[in-house]
């Protein structure tokens, strides 16, 4: 396991463990990468850079989705006044 997995696995399992634990030390607690080489350091963006893109994605998802759903053309109106 390469320490940026490291890194997230303990991240998550804190959060779990513990919702309210103090977020913003743990987000700028930048000491594993220090011990990234230049080929886990690239995997690690990589990684990130697949994890955005993903949930990017879903997000369209959705918003498509909500769209289809609220398209006055597509839903049949069922009284009272519509925000």
């Amino acid at each position: 396991m390469t320490n940026y997995n490291r890194f997230l696995h303990e991240a998550i399992r804190r959060r779990h463990r513990d919702p309210g634990a103090d977020i913003i030390e743990h987000m700028f607690d930048t000491s594993w990468i220090a011990d990234l080489d230049a080929d886990q350091a690239c995997a690690a963006i990589t990684a990130t850079q697949d994890v955005l893109r993903e949930k990017e994605w879903h997000e369209l998802r959705l918003a498509g989705h909500w769209a289809v759903l609220n398209d006055p053309d597509s839903t049949t109106p069922t009284g009272g006044d519509r925000a």
